[in-house]
């Protein structure tokens, strides 16, 4: 993650092992001055199709959240889609003034780490490619 997500991933750490029960945690932080502390956890690995983490994380050590994610992978003759699903619920609601004004600086924060992100990765597909060819 770290070199994949560059600046956004400040660190990561993970089991050696890819198997249900591993665990992973990630210190990651965007453009906006909050950091997101993640504990994540294997529970389903149906290869190569599935994929279902459970997730436990804070916002700035405060705000706790929880949820599945679950990837679902397609291959294509050309590509491989990757469906994204999150379920990630607070365990503490926003103050209710300040919720509309958030909710619009965190879906900001996210697009900017989602596209950061997306160009690293491609690197790295594009690295991998490169290797086999």
């Amino acid at each position: 993650y770290p070199r994949w997500w560059q600046p956004c991933f400040k660190s990561a750490e993970a089991d050696d092992v890819v198997a249900v029960g591993a665990r992973s945690h990630l210190r990651v932080r965007a453009r906006l001055p909050y950091e997101l502390i993640w504990d994540i956890t294997l529970v389903q690995l149906d290869r190569p199709n599935v994929i279902v983490v459970e997730t436990n994380l804070r916002l700035s050590g405060r705000f706790p959240m929880h949820g599945p994610i679950r990837y679902t992978l397609t291959e294509g003759p050309d590509e491989v889609e990757v469906v994204n699903e999150q379920l990630i619920v607070a365990e503490r609601r926003l103050p209710r003034p300040l919720r509309a004004l958030l909710q619009r600086a965190f879906a900001y924060n996210h697009a900017w780490a989602f596209r950061i992100g997306g160009r690293g990765v491609q690197r790295e597909v594009d690295r991998i490619v490169a290797a086999r060819a």
